[in-house]
C-alpha cells in the first residue's frame, strides 16, 4: 500500500544558514529527500523538531567530519552545529529505516547514533563523500550504496493508519481508527507503538504540528486563528501550548522569524 506523501520539514536547519538550503525529493529506496546546507548562521535556536522520521545526517568539515543517524525526536533536540561546516542528509518516509539498521523506527525514537558504530563502511564512505564535488554527486553515492536504502516492512496495519492520520493531517480521533476489521483500540495502539516508538495520539500531535510548520512558512499572512481553527485546535491557547511544546518558540514568534530569514529563499530546489 502507498501511503499518501506527506513530507516533514526541520525549519531550524534552514535558519542556520546565510546561504542555500538545497533540497531534492527522492521518494526511491525509502527516502523522501535528501538536503545540503552550509551552517554559516549563528541563530539563536539550533533544534531538530518532532517529525517522526529517520534522518542520516553527514558533517563534511575536514576538520569535525561525522556521520549519524537521527531517530525521530519527541521534544526538540538541541543540535550542534560547526561553524561554516558543510552538512548533507536524507531524510526518510515516515516508517522507513535504512537497510543497515536492521530495526524498527521504534528503536530509534531519540537516538543519535554515530554512523561508525552500525555500519562499517563509514570511513570510506565519508572519503568518498568529502571528495565529491557537487551536491547531485553526494546523492548519487548514497544511493548506490543498497545499505542505505530501506529494507524495514512496515506492518500492514500501521500503513492503513498511517494513510489515514496523513489525510486528516493528524487532526483525527484515535477512536476512529478503530474502523478497520480485525483491530481493536487496543491492538492498534500495541503494533502503531511497537514498530514507530510512538503512540498513533502522539503521532496525530506531531503530523498536525508539522502540518502547521508547513503552512506557517509558506504563507506570511496566514491568520494564526483561522490555522488553529483549521487544525482542529480547541482554541488559539491550545494551539500556542502544542506548537511551544514541540518547537519552543510560539507560532507568533516563529513567523516573525520565517519573515526575517526570508525563509523561502533559502530553500533551493535541486
Amino acid at each position: 500500500m502507498v501511503v499518501p506523501t506527506f513530507t516533514p520539514i526541520q525549519p531550524y536547519f534552514v535558519f542556520n544558514t546565510g546561504a542555500h538550503y538545497l533540497k531534492r525529493q527522492v521518494a526511491f529506496g525509502g527516502i523522501a529527500h535528501a538536503y545540503g546546507f552550509r551552517a554559516d548562521r549563528q541563530f539563536a535556536y539550533n533544534f531538530a523538531v518532532p517529525d517522526g522520521c529517520v534522518d542520516i545526517l553527514f558533517c563534511l568539515d575536514e576538520h569535525h567530519p561525522g556521520a549519524w543517524a537521527y531517530g525521530s525526536v519527541r521534544k526538540p533536540f538541541q543540535m550542534e552545529w560547526h561553524q561554516n561546516s558543510e552538512y548533507f542528509g536524507v531524510r526518510y518516509r515516515l516508517g522507513s529505516v535504512p537497510a543497515f539498521l536492521a530495526m524498527p523506527p521504534s528503536e530509534l525514537v531519540g537516538q543519535r547514533v554515530a554512523l561508525a558504530d552500525v555500519y562499517a563502511d563509514t570511513q570510506a564512505l565519508m572519503e568518498q563523500m568529502m571528495a565529491c564535488s557537487s551536491f547531485g554527486s553526494r546523492l548519487e553515492l548514497l544511493l548506490n550504496a543498497k545499505a542505505f536504502l530501506s529494507g524495514e516492512q512496515t506492518p500492514e496495519v500501521c500503513n492503513l493508519l498511517m494513510q489515514q492520520m496523513i489525510l486528516q493531517c493528524g487532526n483525527i480521533r484515535i477512536s476512529d481508527l478503530t474502523e478497520y476489521p480485525r483491530y481493536s483500540l487496543r491492538s492498534i495502539n500495541h503494533i502503531f507503538t511497537q514498530y514507530y516508538g510512538l503512540s498513533p495520539k502522539t503521532f496525530c500531535l506531531m503530523l498536525r504540528y508539522q502540518t502547521a510548520l508547513h503552512q506557517i512558512t509558506k504563507h506570511l499572512r496566514l491568520s494564526l486563528t483561522h490555522l488553529a481553527q483549521e487544525q482542529g485546535y480547541a482554541d488559539q491557547s491550545h494551539f500556542l501550548n502544542e506548537f511551544k511544546r514541540y518547537n519552543v518558540v510560539g507560532p507568533k514568534k516563529f513567523m516573525r522569524e520565517v519573515a526575517a530569514h526570508q525563509y523561502q529563499k533559502h530553500i533551493l530546489l535541486s
